[in-house]
């Protein structure tokens, strides 16, 4: 019989593992844009008064563009881990109510990350990695990666709305609320926030793998844009009463905090030499869209507008074109549940996912089991997943003439959950799938897109009142190739 080999714990062996040596060097840079200070909306019309439709304030939409320090040494790398976005955001009434509101309330939709839809990252001048939607790639990192205890610790930074501990502790789901726009007798005036968010990028963000060589790149810029409708919902209470009150919103104190870190001679020997390639990996995430027509039921197949070679995981948002508490009250950030009988993704023309269709029906904790696993990037141990949503907002399901009901097999945490928009509570659904090969955080075991169309098909019970926009993002691996000369491929 072969003998069992016998070896030592890790932890008891003698030695150090990898360790800097005293000579190099780390500080934090902060980087300033190049095109601008601030960026000002013109004042609102007049606040609504209705208690079901929110005010929308427009914003101008507008790239905000940083040239990253680069270049100055293959010994010089950037420390993805603390990568952060800082900014200020006044929330101003520029013109004060004349008549008395019953009640507006108002808070900021998702996070801070909501001011921001795009970033888009540059070496010498050719784009490595372009996201759109990131504001809602964040936002769903967010609902799925972070309990009520995380968010509570983040609320300072994040600009999160912390749980009640009137009402059993409930996390609501939702950005903070903003005093200067809740009240009945609206006065001008301003509430300053600011905020430190973990910038969301596969380079040199919190979504990369290990260090970017920032010293070995050339050129090296990144954009981001702010949305042209301001991430705020602001809704009367009661009655419809009151007028008068304009806002003005300002982003201010813009600026990226990146950690450098400089190795020594001796530690950077041990390094690739600066003539051959740099190979290193991240996730990053593509978006797409489809729509499900109103009054529709029965069988629907609908396109997933994304290729990539290695999708990690693939999640649908079902999003009401009525903002309003009937449909989606805080936008695009309101996902409500749709009501089918089965559900499943067809990736590629080659297989089914899952290969037995979930259903909203009969058993909705399975699709947040299913998201669980799709958002808990060390494997598909969906007890050791983080998420903070409360039941109804997972299961607020799209707004139908007609209710499901027990009679016709519903959940009754659906039915309890009811389709009404809340504005302090984001509706959280995703149908989200892990399409990775097996339980294991390894690099490069997705599934490939690439090959032929991919859709998503349902069999709708009971018809939306309303059209329903679908958002459909992917996390997919990205791999990054610094060249000799300062240039970076990409391969995702």
């Amino acid at each position: 019989m072969e003998q069992v080999p016998i070896g030592l714990p890790a932890a008891i062996l003698p030695s150090l593992g990898a360790v800097l040596s005293p000579e190099c060097s780390s500080q934090f840079v902060r980087v300033q844009p190049n095109n601008l200070s601030s960026i000002v909306s013109s004042e609102s019309a007049a606040l609504g008064n209705s208690i079901t439709v929110p005010s929308v304030i427009s914003f101008p939409s507008t790239p905000i563009q940083f040239s990253v320090p680069s270049g100055s040494s293959p010994n010089v790398f950037i420390d993805h881990s603390k990568s952060t976005l800082q900014f200020r955001v006044r929330y101003q009434v520029s013109t004060a109510s004349t008549t008395n509101y019953t009640g507006l309330s108002s808070y900021l939709q998702g996070s801070a990350h909501s001011w921001f839809n795009r970033i888009t990252e540059m070496v010498n001048g050719m784009v490595v990695d372009d996201r759109t939607s990131w504001d809602l790639a964040c936002n769903s990192d967010l609902n799925f990666g972070y309990n009520v205890a995380d968010r509570d610790a983040n609320v300072l930074s994040l600009g999160l709305l912390g749980e009640d501990a009137t009402l059993d502790s409930r996390n609501y789901s939702q950005g903070h609320s903003i005093p200067a726009f809740t009240g009945t007798s609206i006065a001008a005036g301003s509430n300053y926030f600011s905020y430190a968010i973990p910038l969301k990028s596969a380079l040199i963000g919190v979504d990369a793998k290990s260090m970017f060589p920032i010293g070995r790149a050339g050129k090296y810029d990144i954009t981001l844009y702010t949305p042209s409708i301001a991430p705020i919902t602001i809704l009367n209470a009661t009655t419809a009463a009151g007028a008068g009150a304009k806002v003005t919103i300002t982003i201010d104190q813009i600026n990226l905090e990146l950690f450098y870190l400089t190795l020594d001679q001796k530690s950077a020997s041990l390094l690739p030499s600066p003539s051959k390639p740099w190979a290193m990996a991240g996730i990053t995430s593509r978006t797409g869209s489809g729509v499900v027509p109103s009054g529709v039921t029965g069988s629907l197949s609908i396109q997933v507008p994304i290729r990539v070679k290695s999708a990690r995981s693939l999640s649908s948002r079902f999003v009401d074109s009525v903002q309003s508490t009937v449909g989606s009250v805080n936008g695009q950030f309101d996902s409500k549940a749709p009501l089918v009988s089965s559900m499943s993704y067809y990736l590629a023309g080659q297989k089914r996912v899952p290969n037995v269709p979930l259903t909203t029906q009969f058993s909705i904790a399975n699709f947040f089991n299913h998201a669980l696993q799709a958002y808990y990037d060390g494997g598909m141990d969906r007890l050791k997943a983080k998420c903070g949503l409360p039941y109804e907002s997972y299961a607020n399901y799209w707004a139908t003439g007609t209710a499901p009901t027990a009679a016709t097999g519903f959940d009754q945490n659906v039915i309890e959950a009811g389709s009404t928009s809340i504005a302090s509570s984001q509706g959280g659904f995703e149908f989200a799938e892990d399409l990775r090969l097996a339980s294991t955080t390894n690099f490069l075991n997705g599934s490939d897109l690439t090959s032929s169309n991919s859709y998503l098909e349902l069999n709708v019970l009971n018809a939306p009142s309303n059209t329903q926009y679908v958002t459909f993002i992917a996390k997919a691996d990205i791999i990054f190739i610094v060249l000799p000369d300062g240039n970076v491929e990409v391969r995702v």
